[in-house]
C-alpha cells in the first residue's frame, strides 16, 4: 500500500485525513532546536579542523544572497562532512528561524553562515530562566523593555525589508551593532547608553554558554555579538512581567524593612550585649587560666629548689644553647621527659603544664621559652654554679692552666 493512502487510511484530523508532509511536522520529538545547535557547532569545529574558509564556499554557492538546502547539502559533501537525512531534515526545519516550517527552500547565506560561526556562542534553547537573568543587567529598569516591545512588529518588519526573505521568515539572527540601528530607527527617544543596555541585555539572552564557563563572568560584545531575535520577541513579554513583579516584591521588602527598623535595632542591641558577655567571660577565663598557671609555677620552683634540679637539666641532651630558636620536641617526646621527672602533679596540673608547652596546640614544643618560664634568679645562678663547677673539675682532672685557657678564648684580653 502507498504510504499516502495509509495515512489517510488511519490518521484524520476532524474528519480531514492528514498528509504524510503534515505527519513529519506533528513529530516534534523528532528534531530539537538544541539538536540543530549542536550540529552546527560540528560542522563549524569540522571546518575548523580542515582549516577550511566557509566564508569563500558559501560565497561560490550563493545566489542574490541566498543558498538553497540542495547546496547546503553539497557544501557539506565539498567539506566532506558526514551528515544523516535526519540532519539534512534539521537544517531544512530551523536555519529558516521559522521552526516546523519546511516550505522554504532556500535561506539567508550570510544569518546561515553567522549561525554556523557563531553556533558556541547562541543558546541552543528559548529558556525563560536564562532572558530572566539577562534582564537583571537592566537594573530593575523594565520600561526600556516595554519600549522595546512595542516596537517589535515594525522592527521585524524593518528585518524583512533590511535583509530580505527566503520564500518565508528571515533567519531572525543578527548582530548587535544592526540591531542598534534598528533600535535607533524605531526608538528614537532611546539613548545611546540605553540602546546599549538592551543590546546587551539580548546579546547575553542569546549567548550560548560553553562547559566549564561561568555565565555572570562570561564577556558580552554589544557590537559583534549575535542575536536571535524570534527568541526575544517569544519571552519579551514574559520577561518584563517578571521585572514587574521583581520591582513590586523589591518595593514590598523595602516597606517591610522600613517597618522592621525598630526590631533590627532591638535585635543589634541584644547581640551587641551577648557578645560584650562572651567577651567577658573569655577575658575572666583568661584570667583564671593564667592564674592557674601562675600558681603551678610556684609549685615547681619550689619543687626545683628542693631537688636542685631545672628543667633545663630534664631536655638537656635535646637542647642546644648555641641554636635555641631551633631547639623542638614533640609533645609526646615532652610527655616523656616530664614523667621522668617524676613530679608530683595533678592531671588537672599535667594539663596545665603542656597548656603553657604548647599554647597554640600545634603538637610541638619550644624548649627554651618553656624552661625560662620556669626559672628563677635563683635557680639561674644555681644552674650557672654547676656548670661553673664541671668546668673545673674537667681543667683539674685534665692538668690544665685556667688562666691561660681564658687567655687563650680572651686574646685581645677585652674580656
Amino acid at each position: 500500500m502507498d504510504y499516502e493512502d495509509f495515512v489517510k487510511l488511519f490518521l484524520e484530523d476532524s474528519g480531514k485525513a492528514k498528509t504524510a508532509h503534515e505527519i513529519r511536522l506533528d513529530r516534534k520529538t523528532a528534531y530539537t532546536e538544541e539538536e540543530y545547535t549542536d550540529l552546527l557547532s560540528s560542522i563549524k569545529s569540522h571546518a575548523q579542523a580542515q582549516g577550511l574558509d566557509l566564508k569563500r564556499i558559501f560565497d561560490i554557492f550563493c545566489k542574490q544572497g541566498f543558498v538553497s538546502f540542495t547546496d547546503i547539502g553539497k557544501i557539506l559533501d565539498l567539506i566532506e562532512f558526514s551528515y544523516s537525512d535526519h540532519q539534512l531534515e534539521l537544517l531544512k526545519r530551523y536555519a529558516d528561524g521559522d521552526e516546523g516550517q519546511l516550505d522554504s527552500d532556500a535561506v539567508l547565506a550570510e544569518s546561515f553562515l553567522n549561525q554556523i560561526l557563531m553556533s558556541e556562542e547562541l543558546a541552543p534553547v528559548c529558556a525563560l530562566s536564562r532572558w530572566t537573568v539577562a534582564s537583571r543587567e537592566l537594573g530593575g529598569q523594565y520600561k526600556l523593555l516595554e519600549t522595546l516591545q512595542g516596537s517589535l512588529e515594525s522592527i521585524r518588519a524593518q528585518m524583512a525589508t533590511m535583509y530580505g526573505e527566503a520564500e518565508g521568515k528571515p533567519s531572525g539572527v543578527l548582530t548587535a551593532e544592526d540591531f542598534s540601528e534598528l533600535l535607533s530607527a524605531e526608538c528614537p527617544r532611546l539613548s545611546e547608553h540605553e540602546k546599549d543596555k538592551i543590546c546587551y541585555f539580548a546579546v547575553k539572552g542569546s549567548r550560548r554558554v560553553r562547559r566549564g564557563e561561568d555565565p555572570s563572568t562570561a564577556p558580552v560584545d554589544v557590537r559583534s555579538g549575535l542575536i536571535q531575535f524570534d527568541h526575544l520577541a517569544q519571552v519579551l513579554g514574559d520577561v518584563v512581567q517578571e521585572m514587574r513583579r521583581e520591582a513590586v516584591t523589591q518595593r514590598s521588602s523595602m516597606a517591610e524593612g522600613a517597618q522592621s527598623d525598630a526590631m533590627t535595632k532591638i535585635r543589634q542591641q541584644k547581640d551587641e550585649e551577648l557578645l560584650k558577655r562572651q567577651r567577658d567571660d573569655a577575658t575572666h577565663f583568661g584570667m583564671a587560666q593564667a592564674q592557674r598557671q601562675q600558681a603551678l609555677k610556684r609549685t615547681i620552683v619550689a619543687l626545683f629548689q628542693e631537688r636542685d634540679v631545672s628543667f633545663f637539666d630534664c631536655f638537656q641532651g635535646l637542647y642546644d644553647p648555641l641554636n635555641p630558636g631551633a631547639s623542638f620536641i614533640t609533645v609526646g617526646e615532652f610527655k616523656k621527659r616530664i614523667r621522668q621527672l617524676n613530679l608530683p602533679l595533678s592531671v588537672q596540673e599535667h594539663r596545665i603544664l603542656r597548656r603553657i608547652a604548647d599554647p597554640l596546640q600545634h603538637g610541638k614544643v619550644e624548649i627554651r621559652p618553656f624552661c625560662l618560664f620556669f626559672e628563677t634568679p635563683e635557680l639561674r645562678q644555681r644552674r650557672l654554679h654547676k656548670v661553673l663547677d664541671k668546668v673545673a673539675t674537667a681543667f683539674f682532672l685534665q692538668g690544665f692552666n685556667m688562666r691561660r685557657a681564658f687567655a687563650l678564648f680572651d686574646a685581645d684580653g677585652d674580656g
